[in-house]
């Protein structure tokens, strides 16, 4: 999990580049995402930022649903939902995705996680 700081840790730091993937570009301070060439963008909740940005990070590698979870809720204070969380975000994020671009989809590694894919 070293490999994924926390956003605020990163905006503290004073990191406000714009991780990208392919044609899309996370904004760290409005936690908006965009697509290159479009003028389409989307608003998320600062949980689905925190999951979009990990997978950014990875470059395409799977994460897996336990260290998205470990991500989110790393702070003791914090109650995990019984519910899947990670799930539910997921499933908001892609739909979020599908209304700006179809060449960012986020997949399935059934059984090992998630991974976006860049389709031209």
């Amino acid at each position: 999990m070293e490999q994924f700081p926390k956003l605020n840790e990163k905006l503290k730091a004073g990191v406000h580049a714009e991780p990208k993937m392919g044609p899309l570009s996370l904004d760290l301070t409005t936690k908006t995402i965009s697509i290159e060439g479009s003028t389409k963008q989307a608003a998320l909740t600062s949980n689905e930022y925190q999951i979009l940005w990990m997978l950014v990070r990875a470059q395409g590698d799977v994460i897996s649903e336990s260290d998205i979870i470990e991500f989110m809720y790393d702070d003791p204070n914090k109650d995990i939902p019984l519910y899947n969380p990670a799930e539910v975000f997921l499933h908001r994020l892609r739909k979020k995705l599908a209304d700006i671009t179809d060449q960012v989809t986020i997949e399935t590694h059934r059984g090992h996680g998630y991974y976006l894919k860049v389709t031209s």
